[in-house]
């Protein structure tokens, strides 16, 4: 038969034992949380810089497309604009989503049919810059999508102002 201080050693260890997984649990828990925070925080670095490059793009279409004609200048920005644009996707790859990637790739499309009618001289018609803008608008609303942007802003007015929406 256990003595009493036997049964207090056991019960002390299985409760040791018992923290000790539940401890470690939490630990593993926090170290995905805090990769998942990175990779998330890197996302949208990525995402920040690739809208600004194809903002700057579209304007650069817009002025195009409004003045009918295009400059050397004005194809030597665009050409150091897609580069940019090729430097970040392939630098970020690795933490974009497939479903991205795809829209990327349709982007690029659109905007690699403008190079060729740059490269030939040809005019860029209205319906290639519409096709690329709509692309782009498109990659937008689904990079909020998946960042959850209007969700976390509608957590942080919560927080902020103890109410859903600015009213």
């Amino acid at each position: 038969m256990m003595e009493l201080k036997d049964i207090f050693y056991t019960a002390g260890i299985l409760v040791t034992m018992i923290v000790s997984l539940i401890s470690l649990r939490i630990n593993l828990k926090n170290r995905r949380n805090g990769i998942r925070e990175h990779v998330y925080k890197e996302q949208m670095k990525f995402f920040t810089q690739l809208s600004q490059e194809m903002y700057y793009v579209n304007e650069m279409l817009d002025e195009i497309s409004a003045t009918k004609k295009i400059t050397e200048k004005q194809v030597e920005k665009l050409e150091a604009a897609y580069d940019k644009v090729d430097i970040l996707t392939e630098t970020y790859d690795f933490i974009t989503p497939d479903e991205m990637l795809s829209k990327l790739y349709l982007l690029y499309q659109a905007w690699h049919e403008i190079a060729l009618k740059l490269i030939k001289e040809e005019p860029i018609l209205k319906e290639n810059i519409s096709k690329f803008k709509q692309i782009f608008w498109d990659l937008t609303e689904d990079i909020r999508a998946h960042l959850g942007v209007d969700k976390l802003s509608e957590e942080n007015r919560r927080l902020s102002f103890g109410r859903p929406k600015l009213t």
